[in-house]
């Protein structure tokens, strides 16, 4: 049975409030999982690896960058880009990828939850050091 944006964004629900241990230091489940062992510091920011661990506990890790891995958010949203997934109206189960720097390239993502006119619902991991829901304008 395919994944459903439903089931996702349900996946990423339960995981609501769960905290970097300690705080500010990047050691969550997700990078154990994702990185095969417990990891923590600065060059294991995990919003991309949230996403994936999200899509492979939904069971359609392969709607996650053609079921390969990555951490990096620029290499995700280089991947979307060229794939022609980019989209203007976000819509449930949707990656948002976030160009805080206005580089042309994203620092951030998570997973669409809901959106209007002017602000998007989003899950996202590494969120304040932990996951949560937010809604950005």
């Amino acid at each position: 049975m395919p994944c459903t944006a439903h089931e996702l964004i349900r996946t990423a629900e339960k995981e609501i409030g769960i905290r970097e241990d300690p705080p500010g230091s990047n050691h969550i489940k997700y990078n154990a999982a994702y990185y095969s062992q417990d990891v923590s510091g600065s060059s294991y920011a995990w919003c991309a690896v949230f996403v994936w661990w999200c899509f492979k506990q939904a069971g359609a890790p392969e709607l996650y960058y053609d079921g390969k891995k990555t951490a990096y958010v620029p290499t995700l949203d280089c991947w979307g880009r060229q794939a022609g997934l980019t989209v203007n109206d976000p819509q449930p189960g949707d990656l948002i990828i976030y160009d805080w720097n206005h580089n042309g390239s994203g620092q951030h993502v998570g997973i669409c939850v809901g959106s209007n006119a002017s602000t998007v619902t989003t899950i996202e991991g590494n969120a304040d050091d932990q996951v949560a829901k937010k809604v950005r304008q």
